[in-house]
């Protein structure tokens, strides 16, 4: 039990800091004046991508819930961000394409590490 504690706080860990390189990454495109919705929505996903990779190897169960909780933090601070500024359609326009790009690429990236760790684990029996 102490375990499966463990790896959730290290996914849940690992997904803050995603969020933290995502926006960092938007920042310095924004300040370079590089910045666009297909850039914004790449790199976000490219992100997550690796990361859920990273998640997926040590995840003790399936994929969708670790990519789920890889996400969870920038799904419940972009919520929370849109529930206290109140621009409802803005989120709806630019902010929502790219949480759904980074869920789904935390998703897949935990399906890939999954699969990963699944041939390895096929290999050394």
């Amino acid at each position: 039990m102490l375990s499966l504690i463990i790896r959730i706080a290290g996914v849940l860990l690992l997904g803050a800091i995603a969020m933290v390189v995502v926006s960092w990454a938007s920042m310095s495109a924004i300040t370079a004046g590089t910045f666009s919705l297909l850039f914004g929505a790449v790199v976000s996903g490219g992100i997550y991508l690796v990361f859920g990779v990273i998640a997926g190897l040590f995840w003790p169960r399936g994929y969708i819930s670790g990519g789920l909780s890889l996400a969870s933090p920038i799904i419940i601070f972009t919520c929370l961000s849109v529930l206290f500024s109140g621009f409802g359609p803005r989120f709806i326009a630019i902010d929502l394409p790219i949480l759904a790009i980074c869920t789904f690429s935390a998703v897949l990236g935990c399906f890939i590490g999954k699969r990963l760790t699944n041939l390895y684990i096929g290999r050394t029996n």
